[in-house]
């Protein structure tokens, strides 16, 4: 367990450093509340709707449609870091 919080903890420092300007570091804090938040509510939100409707599905659709949406909104990233283009 302890290497699924080390490694991907680390990669996203890395890549804080890489997308943001010093000054912009405190987006990352928000970043990282979002993250929490997004890790402990689907399980919550998919038991509500199983509890409703006796079934998976529109929870299945739910987080289908969450990540096609993370997708696009990684697509949106530029595909050089702002220390890259110097």
């Amino acid at each position: 367990m302890c290497c699924k919080l080390v490694i991907p903890t680390g990669a996203e420092c890395g890549g804080i450093s890489l997308y943001w300007r010093p000054a912009d570091y405190g987006r990352a804090g928000r970043t990282y509340i979002a993250w929490c938040l997004a890790a402990v509510s689907p399980p919550v939100l998919a038991g509500y709707l199983f509890d409703m409707t006796r079934a998976y599905g529109t929870a299945v659709l739910i987080a289908a449609g969450a990540n096609v949406a993370g997708m696009a909104m990684a697509l949106t990233m530029p595909r050089r870091a702002w220390r890259e283009r110097g």
